[in-house]
């Protein structure tokens, strides 16, 4: 099961979107605020396909961190990643956010959806914190994308 969020970006291209959310390690800009992230690279260079990050940030009040791993990069389209998620005390789950970016009247359509092996019923007992998170980070992706486009 995969879960589905869109926002709309004005004046961006998908080019533009592509590049700017492939760069994993420019996440926590847009992330949401509460979720304190920091993003270090693992494997150096230039985001590319099996490009390797590690993460440290809050979820729903508690510290986590994650291995994310880029599994696929096919610009300006789709752009893909791995996500092992390690908290406390709790089973390692794995996450895969795939973002899709499709022209639209005169900007560009960002889709992410996410899907998860974790308990789905636990999944979709968080659904609201999820969707909650997952909104906040694409209002404030698409903010840094239109006003990146002025400056």
């Amino acid at each position: 099961m995969a879960l589905r969020f869109r926002i709309k970006a004005d004046g961006v291209s998908p080019e533009q979107a592509f590049d700017y959310v492939s760069d994993i390690s420019r996440h926590p800009e847009w992330a949401n605020p509460s979720a304190k992230m920091r993003m270090d690279p693992v494997s150096g260079g230039a985001p590319h396909l099996g490009a390797k990050y590690r993460s440290q940030a809050v979820f729903v009040r508690k510290p986590v961190s994650a291995d994310l791993e880029i599994t696929s990069f096919d610009r300006p389209g789709t752009f893909a990643y791995s996500v092992t998620h390690h908290q406390q005390g709790k089973k390692d789950v794995h996450y895969q956010n795939t973002y899709t970016f499709t022209s639209a009247d005169g900007g560009t359509l960002i889709e992410k959806s996410l899907s998860s092996d974790g308990n789905q019923v636990i999944l979709m007992i968080a659904y609201p914190a999820i969707r909650g998170d997952a909104m906040k980070s694409l209002k404030n992706l698409k903010a840094k994308l239109e006003g990146s486009r002025s400056a």
